[in-house]
């Protein structure tokens, strides 16, 4: 939306901003709220930690183009049981 200019920098940093995965957080208290069996379906890490290479590439393509920060980067490799100095990061 940012790219396309349907928002601003503001309410990207904003919406950015927002921990998703935070079950007390606003959007885990929501979800949890509307149909929580669900959501907690949608938000729970399962046993299947796999993904494809290409995946994992974009996950690293992002954070290395500042796409994503590293506290982002580090969350997002952990639910595939990955870690940053897997890919050479410190």
């Amino acid at each position: 939306m940012k790219e396309i200019k349907a928002i601003s920098d503001d309410q990207y940093d904003q919406l950015y901003a927002i921990n998703e995965r935070d079950m007390d957080g606003e959007y885990g208290r929501m979800g949890k709220a509307v149909n929580s069996e669900v959501f907690l379906k949608l938000n729970t890490t399962t046993n299947d930690l796999s993904a494809s290479p290409k995946h994992i590439e974009v996950i690293v393509r992002n954070f290395e183009d500042n796409i994503i920060d590293e506290d982002k980067f580090i969350d997002t490799l952990s639910l595939f049981g990955k870690k940053p100095d897997d890919f050479g990061y410190d």
